[in-house]
């Protein structure tokens, strides 16, 4: 189940990418190093035109003990295509996925996960059709701290189909989706837990005074629990320069069946969401942005905030006891020239206290930056230094009982340097080396862990036409 404004299917890697107006290879390349052992590399090959295109990809890395964390490590590759005729468009992929790291007080994780899929587009006059198919594949060990080793396995294959009909003036259509999903929370566990998920939506979307307006309505329905709820969507976007914005109204139901704490139940978590986005032009470069989302969610889904989520999901989920309500406001100013870019933007978090989870989010935060950019050689090389500040508000752990964290701040600095396709990226993170404190414990100390300190890292990319 999904809100009803996750429209259309998900498109396939590369389904929609035309990388090049001709058929030319291009391979782009980025190397990087850094403090406490940061090593991180990519490489991809693609080539394409309007008519097709081919994408493969590589990468690797790896990091030492930094904060909390005593390592981590990842690797990937992937590949990608895409094939066109007239208004037909056919795509496959497949792509692979490992990585591992452990914390502090012992607990690793190593995951491994594949998955492949196709899929069809017609864009035609006045019909539009698209069908995807997808199979994925998961495996989780985890091990250490107060728990043996486990491994978690997982599996899914879903299909999705969109048929829309457009005109000059408006839009409809319907969705249909199918997933079957399959989860052995333990190895060698008797039996294997199953479920399937039907999804269906229709949508309109057309003009409405002085913008564009969306309505859209999903049912569904899940075998773990037997229920179909009903969640509608609104979306109405309005413009009239200076001023654009957007407002919302929608249900979101996520299920969860599995990977659940000792004696909890599947549950539905259902929220009922609305916002306001409002932005404004201002002069030549200015723009600021004001934004409220508010929602009431029932049966919230909580999880411990271990950063290994094989971990995590050894402790469960479970139902948040009664309702939740939530309110965020959001604001940002930005101002561009040609030389020029500042910005600053913040939040502030409203929600109730639950008496299940501690509040690991903060209330309040923010960011500044300021970015100044100037060319050197007549202007082949292109110069732009970066500051940033950013503050966090005050938080809990999740320690028993719960603990008040302080707020912190935190300053950076970066200098971007480019000469044709080569670019060069040094920052520095962190530069005041506050090791600002984690929600989450350390099982050796029993106290929360600690963040990382001041890290150096610098990034070479490089685009090469063959």
């Amino acid at each position: 189940m999904a809100s009803t404004r996750d429209w259309p299917a998900r498109a396939l890697p590369a389904f929609d990418r035309r990388p090049s107006d001709r058929w030319q290879p291009r391979t782009d390349v980025s190397i990087a190093s850094g403090a406490n052992g940061l090593r991180d590399n990519a490489v991809s090959l693609w080539r394409g035109d309007t008519l097709g295109g081919l994408r493969i990809e590589a990468a690797s890395g790896e990091h030492g003990p930094a904060g909390g964390v005593t390592g981590a490590g990842r690797d990937l590759y992937g590949i990608a295509g895409a094939m066109g005729r007239g208004p037909h468009r056919f795509g496959a992929s497949f792509t692979h996925r490992r990585a591992n790291a452990s914390l502090a007080g012992g607990e690793s994780q190593d995951a491994r996960a594949e998955a492949g899929g196709g899929g069809y587009r017609y864009r035609g006059d006045p019909w539009r059709i698209e069908a995807t198919l997808t199979r994925g594949y998961h495996s989780h060990d985890s091990r250490g701290g107060p728990w043996f080793e486990q491994r978690r396995l997982a599996d899914a294959t879903a299909a999705g189909l969109v048929v829309e009909r457009v005109r000059a003036s408006d839009r409809w259509g319907v969705k249909g989706s199918w997933r079957e999903s399959g989860v052995t929370p333990e190895a060698g566990a008797s039996g294997r837990s199953r479920a399937r998920a039907l999804w269906g939506a229709a949508r309109w979307h057309g003009p409405a005074g002085e913008g564009d307006l969306e309505l859209a309505v999903g049912v569904g329905h899940h075998s773990a629990l037997g229920r179909a709820p009903l969640a509608p969507s609104l979306v109405w976007r309005f413009h009239g320069p200076p001023w654009d914005g957007r407002i919302t109204l929608e249900r979101l139901t996520t299920p969860v069946w599995i990977d659940l704490a000792p004696g909890e139940s599947p549950f539905l978590q259902d929220t009922w969401a609305g916002g306001l986005d409002l932005g404004a032009t201002v002069g030549a470069g200015g723009r600021a942005r004001i934004g409220f989302l508010a929602g009431h969610t029932g049966s919230r889904a909580l999880l411990a905030r271990l950063p290994l989520e094989a971990v995590a999901l050894r402790s469960g989920f479970r139902a948040d006891q009664g309702s939740y309500d939530f309110g965020l406001l959001m604001a940002e100013a930005r101002w561009r020239t040609g030389r020029w870019e500042t910005a600053i933007e913040g939040f502030i978090l409203a929600r109730d206290v639950s008496a299940r989870q501690p509040q690991v989010d903060p209330s309040r935060g923010g960011r500044a930056l300021a970015e100044f950019g100037f060319g050197l050689f007549q202007g082949d090389l292109a110069v732009r230094p970066r500051l940033e500040v950013w503050a966090v508000g005050p938080r809990e752990s999740e320690a028993t009982p719960s603990r008040p964290l302080p707020g912190y701040g935190t300053i950076g600095a970066a200098l971007e340097l480019t000469l044709a396709d080569v670019t060069v990226l040094i920052e520095g993170r962190n530069l005041a080396d506050r090791r600002a404190t984690r929600t989450w414990l350390d099982t050796i100390t029993g106290f929360e862990a600690s963040g990382p300190g001041r890290e150096l890292r610098a990034t070479l990319s490089w685009r090469l036409w063959d």
